[in-house]
């Protein structure tokens, strides 16, 4: 499934993600975790957590492109 969609390589340069040194370890555990993801499912995150995309929307989607 290829998309044209780009996604998110780190949180680093986001504003919204600026977080206290606390906060850095769960962050870096939860990038990490995604970026082990098969790159199907890391576009489902992608789309689902960055686009905001409703899960009916991003299943018809994987539906279209197979």
């Amino acid at each position: 499934m290829e998309t044209s969609i780009s996604m998110i390589e780190s949180f680093d340069d986001i504003p919204e993600y600026i977080i206290d040194s606390q906060e850095t370890v769960t962050v870096t555990a939860v990038n990490d975790a995604i970026q082990s993801l098969d790159p199907i499912m890391r576009q489902v995150i992608h789309l689902r957590y960055f686009e905001e995309m409703k899960v009916k929307n991003i299943a018809l989607l994987s539906l279209r492109e197979q």
